[in-house]
């Protein structure tokens, strides 16, 4: 059998030797003008919104229970908020309990014999209101009650939990490191990628944000590319600006 999409791997009978899901990055595809977008990470190796969803495909809750939020609360955001879980249902709740909702985890029934059954999506409809949170932050000024809580819960026990919350004013610039999990060495050939990101007082990146960032590097080391590849300053998506980086030979 040839699987040409994740949708047809859970549709199979079960009968096929195996399959895959191509590309885990966005690249350049070289055989055709425009980039590929659909990766679950961006080409710096940053997660997209993707990511949990397959790690809530691809694991069970008795190994590693997950529940994330999959919405950013912006004046943009859908009314419909989406939760990505393997639990056996989740409860969102909106503004410190003003709001509650509890839905079960729909699983895959086109194929009986796939095991484990791949869980859907939750979607709770119309649960976002930009409008209700404003007036929560600004009329009500209790903005601190502006937050969405996920709870995962297997056999009536909640064993997982995610929140969200809006990001505020951009005041603060947050830099990590992107290493994989392995040394950097000094070879003249090795990089990593350093990410900046722009965030709230709390650490929430602002999704929004739209500010460019110049790097500057101190000691042994150089920034691959400048400005002529607008590498350096780079401009913010998505509330980040990774730049490549490597040690002095």
């Amino acid at each position: 059998v040839v699987l040409k999409s994740t949708d047809e791997l859970f549709k199979t009978t079960g009968q096929f030797i195996g399959g895959c899901q191509w590309h885990p990055f966005d690249h350049q595809r070289g055989y055709h003008p425009d980039p590929y977008w659909g990766g679950i990470y961006d080409a710096f190796r940053q997660p997209k919104t993707a990511l949990p969803m397959f790690a809530a495909t691809l694991s069970q809750p008795t190994e590693q229970p997950l529940v994330t939020i999959a919405h950013e609360m912006t004046q943009f955001s859908e009314k419909d908020v989406t939760v990505f879980s393997n639990c056996d249902s989740v409860r969102l709740t909106m503004y410190d309990g003003e709001h509650c909702w509890t839905l079960p985890v729909q699983r895959s029934t086109v194929s009986p014999s796939a095991s484990p059954a791949p869980p859907h999506p939750v979607v709770f409809r119309d649960a976002w209101d930009f409008f209700e949170a404003r007036n929560w932050s600004y009329t009500k000024r209790n903005w601190q009650n502006v937050k969405m809580v996920a709870e995962g819960i297997v056999n009536g026990q909640v064993v997982c939990r995610d929140e969200k919350m809006p990001s505020r004013r951009s005041t603060k610039l947050q830099l990590r490191v992107d290493d994989m999990g392995k040394p950097l060495v000094a070879d003249g050939s090795d990089f990593i990628v350093v990410v900046c990101e722009v965030t709230d007082d709390l650490g929430h990146v602002r999704r929004l944000a739209k500010e460019n960032i110049r790097f500057t590097v101190e000691g042994e080391g150089e920034i691959i590319g400048d400005a002529t590849i607008n590498a350096n300053p780079r401009a913010v998506e998505w509330g980040s600006a990774p730049v490549r980086a490597k040690p002095a030979k």
